[in-house]
């Protein structure tokens, strides 16, 4: 008999340890969840400012690359042009 009582009592103690270290770790993880819901949303919000500026970025590139390809289109157009003065000079 002095057995099961042990065994119960033990049994009883655990679930109450159990019982507080649950009670503990619930603000804990409220206060976790709060913080990823938080960092979700900044998340979001930098992803919505990098949708925003992909149009613009992509035009400034493509943009840079046209007066790129325009500055050696007419850098070889004036270096034919002299070419041709000097040929018939």
């Amino acid at each position: 008999m002095e057995t099961k009582d042990t065994v119960s009592s033990c049994s009883v103690s655990k679930n109450q340890e159990l019982q507080r270290l649950q009670e503990k770790a619930q603000p804990l993880k409220e206060g976790c969840m709060t913080c990823l819901k938080a960092l979700q949303s900044h998340f979001t919000s930098l992803s919505d400012n990098l949708k925003d500026d992909a149009p613009v970025s992509t035009f400034k590139r493509t943009f840079s690359q046209d007066m790129d390809l325009l500055e050696k289109q007419l850098t070889k157009e004036i270096l034919h042009e002299t070419d041709c003065k000097t040929a018939l000079t």
